[in-house]
């Protein structure tokens, strides 16, 4: 990750038992771009904060799509990534994830 720097997203449970609160950090020193939010939840943060989460998401993959879609790559230029990224939120992703067109 230190190398490609993707755009991340680190989601944790802050009384999760499985792993220290300060592992969350790690992952910032790798990307120091990560979004990350520690959220008031256990190891299976979905069984508490779902709704928490599903909003985290959301945001972030629509940033993802605006900063996508502003780069204006073709499948052509060899930079696989962005391509999978960009495929991915236009094709694959359920409708409440997609922006909507203002």
């Amino acid at each position: 990750m230190r190398e490609k720097q993707p755009r991340l997203l680190v989601l944790w449970g802050k009384y999760g038992l499985c792993f220290e609160l300060s592992e969350p950090e790690a992952h910032r020193r790798d990307v120091p771009k990560a979004e990350l939010h520690v959220l008031d939840a256990g190891h299976f943060a979905l069984d508490t904060a779902a709704d928490q989460i599903a909003l985290l998401i959301q945001g972030f993959m629509v940033a993802s799509h605006k900063l996508e879609s502003s780069r204006k790559l073709s499948v052509g230029d060899g930079n696989a990534r962005d391509w999978r990224i960009r495929t991915i939120t236009s094709k694959a992703l359920p409708g409440w994830f997609r922006p909507q067109a203002r």
